[in-house]
């Protein structure tokens, strides 16, 4: 029984008007009979509860000891017990005493934690050991290109990217065209922090891992030269998607007409705005999500048209009465096998199926 279905619970029995005593007290009832009954409870998200038998003899089967144990991602593993395989690699410009320290307190249990020395390090570690996460200095020099190596291609698109930024640092400043980590933390830290952080990477990716094949997030300022930079990096994504090649150009042209509107139309071209990309490989489909920072505009016009209307006559009307668009949509419907808009208008998916 877990929260949800204790509240639940109470809520049933109390008629939802009660004292926080009385509530607290009948949440007691209802759990003591639950764990009774034989059901484990998990109480706030941070520990389950559930009794064992002890001393048994013929059919006298006494429920009378009660087991605790926390919940994933509340306590590290170092301090729960559990056994852990996951490899973590440390990327850093030269190894020194620091983060000779951070390995031997990340490694425990089974875990393995590695220093790697630069790209080429992070590269041959990947390849020697595997990896399930790794932790990398935001500053770290080449940290662009390893950004780049671990996301690119599907096989490790999957390992965790943990950064750690300086406290003058700001996470969310953009200003060159620039792949995401999935994580990230400002310096000074606390470890059991990071080891939180571990913790919930490892349980992600496990999961995220039985459905998708290759996840990644880029953003990139308003720009001709970070758009060309955007549009590169997609053709090396779908180079890696299993589309033919004709599904290969459609997504690629079509994000070069997402771009392009939501730079032009969305962000109006202002230099600090930033577009956030993200792309999903799953077994069936890609799927493309590009987001402005714009107000967003009415969509329901241009989606209509294409089966109601002559999307050239449709955008030579807008441009008569001074309005723009109309052509880049109706190309990027073309292009891919379904298009979606959020309700305001600034953030467009673009999804085209795998050939069976």
């Amino acid at each position: 029984m877990n929260m949800t279905e204790l509240t639940s619970r109470v809520t049933s029995a109390l008629g939802g008007k009660a004292s926080p005593a009385s509530t607290l007290s009948k949440a007691a009832d209802i759990a003591r009979q639950a764990l009774q009954e034989g059901e484990a409870v998990d109480l706030l998200g941070l520990v389950r509860l559930r009794l064992t038998a002890e001393g048994l003899s013929g059919k006298a089967k006494e429920a009378s000891a009660v087991h605790a144990e926390p919940l994933p991602g509340v306590l590290p593993g170092s301090q729960m017990g559990i056994k852990d395989d996951t490899v973590v690699i440390i990327a850093v410009e030269k190894t020194d005493r620091f983060s000779e320290i951070l390995a031997q307190r990340l490694a425990c249990n089974g875990r393995r934690a590695l220093v790697a020395e630069g790209l080429t390090g992070v590269m041959d570690a990947v390849k020697q050991h595997g990896a399930d996460v790794v932790i990398m200095d935001s500053n770290i020099e080449n940290g662009d290109e390893i950004r780049l190596w671990l996301k690119t291609t599907p096989e490790r698109s999957l390992i965790s990217l943990i950064a750690i930024y300086a406290q003058s640092d700001d996470p969310d400043d953009v200003k060159n065209f620039h792949v995401c980590e999935d994580e990230f933390l400002v310096e000074p830290y606390e470890m059991q922090g990071l080891e939180q952080i571990i913790a919930g990477e490892i349980t992600r990716i496990g999961m995220e891992r039985k459905y998708f094949r290759h996840e990644v997030s880029f953003q990139f300022p308003v720009g001709a030269v970070y758009q060309q930079q955007a549009a590169d990096f997609m053709e090396k994504l779908a180079a890696h998607s299993g589309l033919n090649e004709a599904g290969q150009t459609g997504i690629v042209v079509a994000f070069r007409e997402a771009v392009d509107n939501a730079s032009r139309h969305g962000n109006k071209g202002c230099d600090r705005a930033i577009i956030s990309v993200a792309y999903v490989l799953d077994r069936e489909k890609v799927t493309v999500t590009v987001e402005d920072e714009g107000a967003g505009f009415d969509t329901s016009m241009y989606l209509e048209t294409r089966v109601s209307g002559n999307a050239v006559e449709v955008a030579r009307a807008r441009h008569a009465e001074g309005r723009q668009g109309g052509l880049g949509i109706m190309l990027m419907l073309k292009s891919v096998d379904k298009m979606e808009y959020n309700r305001e208008g600034n953030v467009i998916k673009l999804t085209k199926f795998l050939a069976k």
